[in-house]
């Protein structure tokens, strides 16, 4: 692997970081898991995203949280299944 080439998957490694889920699809780290096989439903009752609007000055960005009902009923999304990673 030449340096260049090595610089290039490492900026799409670190774009990745950034990106950790898939809202754009036009990204070159997704496309191998874009088939079928990889498709799954996420069940969740609630989840949280960054919220950078609301971050008060010179503290850590607070997350959002966001539920289908006050009940927190189960819900559902689209993900993408990759066996060899791991989360907590």
């Amino acid at each position: 692997m030449t340096r260049r080439e090595r610089l290039q998957e490492v900026r799409y490694w670190l774009a990745a970081v950034r990106e950790r889920d898939v809202r754009k699809l036009s990204f070159p780290h997704w496309k191998p898991w874009f088939g079928i096989e990889n498709r799954c439903l996420v069940t969740v009752t609630s989840f949280a995203e960054p919220d950078p609007a609301s971050q008060e000055e010179g503290g850590k960005v607070p997350n959002a949280w966001f539920a289908s009902d006050q009940e927190k009923s189960l819900m559902f999304f689209v993900g993408i299944h990759v066996p060899q990673w791991r989360s907590v």
